[in-house]
């Protein structure tokens, strides 16, 4: 079974479920790959009101459905149900990696601040050299 993903350059990317692990007890590939057919709008749309970001939203899909391909555990319940919360989390992830590079950018700047250093020009001039 195949899924595509947009890419964020717009090209389309291809997903196979073969050769996967099973997807845990109760679950196959092929229904993940049915519900997926059923919802994909709604999974996506569900990404993107988290994400507020059409490629991140695509990216929290995917990454849901890779994991749900790696899961171990039975799946109790509304197997439905279970990949929305999974694309939920998914997409928390996506924005939570956000706010960490974010972080991560301005505590490099106020560093490069405090040092009086400009890694713009830095690697500026590495190129010149």
């Amino acid at each position: 079974m195949l899924l595509f993903f947009q890419n964020k350059n717009g090209s389309l990317a291809r997903v196979t479920f073969d050769g996967l692990q099973p997807a845990g007890e109760g679950v196959t590939h092929q229904e993940l790959a049915d519900i997926y057919e059923r919802h994909r709008r709604a999974l996506f749309a569900l990404a993107l009101s988290i994400t507020r970001c059409p490629a991140k939203a695509e990216d929290a899909v995917h990454d849901a459905f890779a994991r749900l391909c790696r899961v171990s555990g039975r799946v109790a319940g509304d197997r439905v149900a279970y990949v929305f919360s999974a694309v939920r989390n998914a997409a928390v992830d996506q924005v939570r990696r956000g706010a960490i590079e974010q972080d991560v950018r301005r505590a490099q700047d106020v560093l490069f601040d405090l040092q009086g250093i400009d890694p713009r020009q830095q690697a500026l001039d590495a190129e010149r050299d």
